[in-house]
């Protein structure tokens, strides 16, 4: 049985930064990413746009998923969900409000992706971060267009089209067009992932694989197999599993509680 890599990219690939704009994977996470997708199938699933991903991950053969899995690019399929491309002119109207109604506050920054808009506040002044919170919806309550919704994140505020499609449905597709290609393969998936924006995603590979959540246990209400407590050890963890691919071809086993259980897994559960 062959693993099916899937991982968020920032607070698990990459620290999260001040800056959105200055975010690229170091030179080690490079070469651990290039060794994996050489030896197993692996997924970058993102808040990003697919562009940035395109250029900031070029790889071959590495699946990339930006905007929440709203657009997807596996080989030669590339997929736009046809509900989000027709909220793009609506995304890209509430963003030239929110620069218009924030054009004078300090720190705001507005991620402006395609398909969605992100409204970061990390370099706001800790103590107007809940003043610029309301204000925002505020705006997007007299923006009063039922086509968006809102979802948060880590110091971000996501603004999505309001259609019931996320990084769990996009999981679900890549999957699916995997086995239509490899129908004898038999895979299991493991996902990584760090906020809320993966909750549903994590769920899903809970039950047929394994998710992995980093950051603090105590700190959260998302439900995953394990937990690691840094994206340091997310790296460390893709290092591991880089070198059990590349001494065994595959992981032997992958069940929980099992004596063959991997070296990787044994050390999650036990870390």
């Amino acid at each position: 049985m062959d693993i099916f890599l899937f991982s968020d990219f920032d607070g698990t690939l990459v620290p999260i930064h001040k800056n959105p704009a200055t975010v690229a994977p170091s030179l080690r996470v490079r070469n651990v990413l290039k060794q994996l997708v050489s030896l197993t199938p692996v997924a970058i699933i993102s808040g990003r746009s697919l562009a940035f991903l395109q250029k900031t991950i070029a790889m071959p053969k590495i699946i990339l998923a930006g905007n929440h899995g709203l657009e997807i690019k596996m080989g030669a399929d590339q997929y736009q969900h046809p509900d989000a491309v027709a909220c793009e002119k609506t995304i890209k109207r509430f963003a030239q409000k929110l620069k218009n109604g924030f054009r004078n506050t300090d720190g705001i920054l507005i991620e402006e992706k395609g398909l969605t808009l992100t409204f970061h506040y990390r370099l706001v002044s800790p103590r107007k971060r809940e003043a610029v919170c309301n204000a925002f919806h505020d705006h997007f309550k007299t923006f009063s267009d039922q086509s968006l919704k809102v979802s948060t994140g880590k110091m971000a505020l996501e603004v999505r089209p309001n259609i019931d499609w996320g990084k769990r449905e996009a999981i679900l597709w890549i999957l699916e067009r995997y086995k239509r290609r490899f129908p004898h393969r038999k895979v299991i998936p493991i996902y990584i992932g760090d906020d809320e924006t993966d909750r549903a995603a994590l769920a899903l590979v809970k039950k047929i694989g394994i998710s992995i959540f980093v950051g603090e246990v105590s700190t959260t209400t998302i439900k995953a197999t394990f937990y690691l407590p840094s994206q340091t050890k997310c790296i460390a963890l893709l290092s591991q599993l880089q070198l059990e691919l590349m001494a065994v071809g595959v992981l032997p086993s992958l069940g929980l509680g099992n004596k063959e259980t991997p070296a990787l897994l044994r050390s999650i559960k036990n870390g």
